[in-house]
């Protein structure tokens, strides 16, 4: 009878626990990448925390400050020494966006009547239950410190229209103190598809006509309980109404990025430890596979076996992992998208447009007398008015830095001290092995051109976010004048010089064995420093050119 009565008593126990609501379910969802939340850099910006909250939305944090940097709908292009060996470009975002933060340090305390912009820290992010929360701290002038953890996450209305969903808590928040952030939201239809249970007050609105649906850009204040949660959800229209400059190969024209079952599968499974789609890493690159096995009945069965089984041998000692839960039906796919790779790649082979042919190389300068060194020289020159387009710029203005740099990588980093209104010229030979059709790749934010030989060759001028624009031109062997622009008007600010030969597969970044000074300009600068050309890279060192190294 004791017995008995114990074990009633342990069910009843157990009973009213699990019905207890404070015990959350585990979030269940097919989150389209792996892993689907990491941290690179992201679209020239240093330290960024990426989500891959669904198919239809990807989200990004910057992890200096745990703000919001946007969210799209597309991919991440994972590119760079970390993921294909290739030294370019780290990770881009694919396809537009449906939200840009406008407001990187967006939050605000109010007490005793005053209200101040606190220090945002980040602190990292945790999983639980499926889900991704984002930590940071709020660092009042006081030195008290609000903890908060934001949690995004996609969610679809009654009507299938994407959302995104903010949930924030705050923990440490002094007594009678107000937390409220500033936010905007784009892509939406009307104000009643943005719904939270804290206190919003819209300051601005305006209507962005996007063919023929209109929609609506605003900002706002939001004002959070500092007991309770505070959710934020913002219902976009289905497709995104703000483009991005990035552009997957091949895509230049599209409107959104189409990513095949096959490539959703791949991004999915740990296929991207050993493979990358265009270079060799620990395996080989897909498109190899794909030159190598023309895409007949007999090669995919081949290459699904290979997919599910796993093994050495054909390429390399490397053993590669099976897979024995995938299904028949998902390595066809994945094999169908692999094998596509080489069709893609002949049609846009077929496709390049270069200008120049055999009879319109321009012919190299006459260097003879000069003594040439390597490096290109770089002026920096600060404005006091607001800069717009590089004719703003005057190029005999006197340079508060000067020096040699031995390549063009400036990310935003390089710049401390350097905010806005300010100008970088850059002056040389540029080093032409044999002769070719080279193309010259600029990526800047904000504006910036190339001049070879006096020809304008890239124009990527205005006011942008970080944008490439490629430009080609046939040169003779031998030195050619070059002459680089770029100026910063405000916000991020980079710039990147890259360039390939016709016969080379991919772009590399220009250094110090392709670009060359005259000594005798270097001495008008010799009571200049560079400031963010210091360590290594001052070093005066020779590297070989795109053809040198194949």
């Amino acid at each position: 009878m004791k017995k008995l009565f114990w074990l009633s008593l342990l069910f009843s126990f157990l009973f009213i626990y699990s019905c207890q609501e404070d015990v959350e379910p585990t979030f269940e969802a097919d989150r389209p990448f792996q892993p689907w939340v990491f941290r690179s850099v992201l679209d020239l910006q240093p330290r960024m925390l990426t989500i891959a909250l669904d198919e239809n939305m990807w989200a990004a944090y910057h992890a200096d400050n745990g703000a919001l940097y946007k969210v799209w709908k597309g991919n991440v292009e994972l590119t760079g020494a970390v993921y294909d060996t290739y030294h370019g470009p780290q990770p881009v975002s694919l396809g537009n966006a449906y939200l840009v933060n406008e407001n990187k340090n967006p939050w605000e305390v109010t007490m005793g009547g005053k209200t101040e912009s606190p220090k945002a820290l980040y602190k990292g992010h945790r999983k639980a239950k499926g889900q991704v929360e984002v930590l940071y701290d709020l660092v009042l002038g006081n030195n008290q410190i609000i903890n908060v953890a934001e949690r995004p996450e996609y969610i679809e209305s009654k009507s299938g229209q994407p959302g995104f969903e903010r949930v924030f808590t705050f923990s440490n928040v002094p007594s009678g103190a107000k937390v409220s952030m500033k936010t905007n939201v784009s892509s939406i239809v009307s104000k009643d598809k943005v719904e939270t249970d804290g206190t919003l007050s819209f300051t601005k609105e305006e209507s962005r006509k996007n063919g023929n649906v209109t929609t609506l850009d605003m900002e706002g204040t939001l004002e959070m309980s500092a007991s309770e949660k505070t959710q934020l959800t913002c219902f976009f229209v289905k497709k995104p109404t703000i483009e991005n400059p990035n552009k997957k190969s091949g895509e230049e024209g599209a409107d959104e990025v189409e990513i095949t079952l096959g490539e959703r599968l791949i991004n999915k499974s740990d296929c991207k430890a050993c493979h990358n789609a265009n270079r060799k890493t620990i395996g080989p690159s897909y498109v190899d596979i794909a030159k190598r096995y023309p895409n007949t009945p007999e090669n995919v069965s081949t290459l699904v076996g290979k997919i599910q089984n796993g093994g050495a041998g054909n390429w390399s000692p490397v053993l590669m992992s099976a897979h024995p839960n995938l299904s028949n039906t998902d390595a066809e796919q994945m094999v169908d998208y692999i094998l596509g790779l080489a069709e893609s790649e002949a049609t846009e082979g077929n496709s390049t447009t270069t200008d120049g042919n055999a009879g319109d190389y321009v012919e190299a300068v006459n260097v003879e007398g000069k003594t040439l060194l390597p490096g290109l020289i770089i002026q920096i020159q600060q404005y006091e008015k607001s800069l717009m387009k590089l004719a703003d710029l005057d190029l005999k203005k006197k340079p508060i830095y000067a020096g040699v740099s031995p390549q063009v990588t400036f990310l935003d980093a390089d710049f401390k001290g350097l905010e806005s209104n300010f100008a970088l010229i850059g002056d040389g030979y540029l080093s032409i092995p044999e002769d070719d059709v080279y193309t010259f790749r600029l990526i800047s934010d904000d504006g910036s051109q190339l001049l070879i030989n006096g020809k304008q060759v890239v124009d990527n001028d205005g006011l942008h976010g970080a944008e490439l624009v490629d430009g080609s031109i046939a040169l003779k062997k031998g030195m050619h004048e070059m002459h680089l622009e770029f100026f910063q008007g405000g916000g991020g600010k980079n710039v990147i010089l890259q360039w390939k030969a016709a016969t080379q597969d991919g772009f590399m970044n220009m250094d110090i064995g392709s670009m060359m000074h005259d000594k005798l300009v270097q001495n008008k600068f010799k009571d200049y420093k560079l400031p963010m050309v210091s360590g290594l890279r001052c070093l005066l060192y020779t590297s070989p050119s795109p053809r040198d190294r194949g």
